[in-house]
C-alpha cells in the first residue's frame, strides 16, 4: 500500500468514526445491561461490591468489542480517576436516572453499604446472546477473584485507551479500544463499517 493510500484509509476511517460517533449513535441497551450486571451478580454469589461490579461490566465491554468485534450494551465509555467505566450502567448502579433504567429494580436491589444483591432468584438472559453470556461468564472467570481496587489498578496498567481525567471524565470510543489492542487502521474502518451498518438496522427496526 503506498503512502497516498494509507492517508487516504485513514481519512476515510477518521471520517467513518466521527459519523458513527454522533449522527448514528447506537441505541443504548438497558434491559440488556441490567441482565448483564444481574448475571455477574449471581456468579459473584448474589452481592458484589458496586465499583467491582461497574469494572467488570467494562471489562467484558471491552472484551466484546475485541473479540466479537461489537460491545454489548452500547453504552457510553468514558474514562474516571477510577478507571474506565460504563457510564449509564454506572448511574443504575449508583441509583440515579432510574426512570431510565426501569428494569433495574426488578432485579438487582439499590446500593447499600458499597455493595448491591440480587433481588430474585432465577436470573433472566433472554436479551443476551450465547456468544454475550459466555464474554460475560469469560470476564467473571478471568478477574472475578479480583477486588474492585485490583480490578482498577489492573485496568490503569492494561488498557491504554483509559486517561487520567482527575475528578472530570473523559469519553472513550470503540476506536480507542481498538487502537489501545494494535489493531490497524483497515481493521478498525471494517469494525466501524460493521458498527454503522447495524446501528442503522436497530434504528429502523425501532422506529
Amino acid at each position: 500500500m503506498c503512502a497516498c493510500d494509507s492517508a487516504n484509509l485513514r481519512f476515510l476511517a477518521c471520517r467513518r468514526a466521527k459519523v458513527y460517533q454522533t449522527a448514528m449513535k447506537p441505541r443504548y441497551r438497558e434491559k440488556k445491561a441490567t441482565q448483564a450486571a444481574a448475571l455477574l451478580v449471581r456468579l459473584g454469589g448474589g452481592s458484589m461490591n458496586y465499583m467491582k461490579l461497574g469494572k467488570l461490566l467494562y471489562f467484558a465491554e471491552r472484551a466484546s468489542v475485541l473479540k466479537l468485534g461489537r460491545p454489548i450494551l452500547f453504552d457510553t465509555c468514558v474514562s474516571m480517576e477510577h478507571g474506565p467505566v460504563l457510564s449509564r450502567t454506572l448511574d443504575s448502579i449508583n441509583g440515579k436516572n432510574m426512570s431510565a433504567a426501569p428494569s433495574w429494580n426488578h432485579l438487582i436491589s439499590a446500593k447499600a453499604d458499597f455493595s448491591v444483591s440480587l433481588i430474585v432468584s432465577d436470573v433472566p438472559t433472554d436479551e443476551l446472546s450465547a456468544g454475550e453470556e459466555r464474554m460475560l461468564q469469560e470476564t467473571f472467570a478471568q478477574f472475578g477473584h479480583l477486588t474492585q481496587y485490583q480490578l482498577r489498578d489492573y485496568a490503569h496498567d492494561h488498557f491504554r485507551e483509559w486517561k487520567n481525567p482527575g475528578k472530570s471524565t473523559l469519553p472513550i470510543s470503540v476506536r480507542d479500544i481498538l487502537q489501545a489492542e494494535n489493531y490497524s487502521d483497515e481493521d478498525i474502518a471494517d469494525i466501524e463499517g460493521e458498527l454503522l451498518a447495524a446501528t442503522a438496522g436497530d434504528r429502523l427496526a425501532n422506529a
